[in-house]
């Protein structure tokens, strides 16, 4: 006598199909390679933004709380500066700043708000340095004597 029974699992009778719940066999569907790769391109291009978002947040609060450019030391070279009639201080921070005299117009600013009973900045020429202290730099243009 033959063996009748079926690979596939045993057979009810009057079925031609076998039973799929005998044995835990079933077939798996096998997943595509494409869907797969979607989800992992996607996932990459949402950590790589957080990433990109991330980095930009932290530089932009420690450039909110972080003090402004300045160079430290008296300076090289020489300069000569001119203030003209009309000139804010705002003005003439930034003109320091194209000059190369200060590196940073706010550091110059706040340098120039310290010390408000200072007779003030005159019209005229001043013999400056480059990459001046902003500290420095205004106190040669307060100074009554330059």
């Amino acid at each position: 006598m033959s063996d009748l029974r079926d690979p596939n699992g045993p057979l009810l009778p009057g079925h031609d199909e076998p039973l799929a719940s005998e044995g835990g066999r079933r077939r798996r569907k096998r997943r595509s390679l494409p869907g797969c790769l979607a989800v992992l391109v996607a996932l990459a291009i949402v950590a790589g933004g957080l990433y990109y978002a991330v980095t930009r947040g932290i530089d932009w609060v420690e450039d909110q709380f972080a003090d402004p450019d300045d160079f430290a030391g008296p300076g090289r070279g020489k300069v000569s500066f001119e203030v003209v009639d009309g000139d804010s201080s705002a003005q003439i921070c930034r003109n320091l700043k194209e000059s190369g005299v200060v590196a940073s117009v706010q550091a110059c600013i706040d340098a120039a708000a310290a010390d408000p009973e200072s007779p003030g900045i005159q019209v005229g020429f001043y013999p400056l340095k480059k990459e001046m202290a902003a500290d420095d730099a205004i106190d040669v243009l307060v100074d009554p004597a330059n």
